[in-house]
């Protein structure tokens, strides 16, 4: 029974369509772009925190342009900030 379940998840994933403006990313890319080493984005997903990700079949990715929004939301004009 499980090969039969596999066969009707596959037939599944093909009838899904991903939106095209989606990129979904591997933690040494998000390494790269944010600085933040593998082994913090690992930590940040056990303790959880840090950026929100995705798990498919044991591997773990991450939505680009969610991340640069966030990073772009966190954000600080230094001429704003009150001391």
């Amino acid at each position: 029974m499980p090969y039969a379940q596999g066969m009707r998840a596959e037939e599944n994933a093909k009838t899904i369509k991903k939106p095209a403006e989606r990129k979904y990313v591997s933690e040494a890319v998000i390494e790269t772009v944010t600085g933040r080493a593998k082994r913090t984005l690992q930590k940040d997903r056990f303790f959880g925190r840090g950026f929100p990700f995705y798990r498919v079949q044991g591997k773990v990715l991450y939505d680009l342009d969610e991340v640069l929004s966030i990073i772009q939301a966190s954000r600080v004009d230094p001429k704003r900030v009150v001391a």
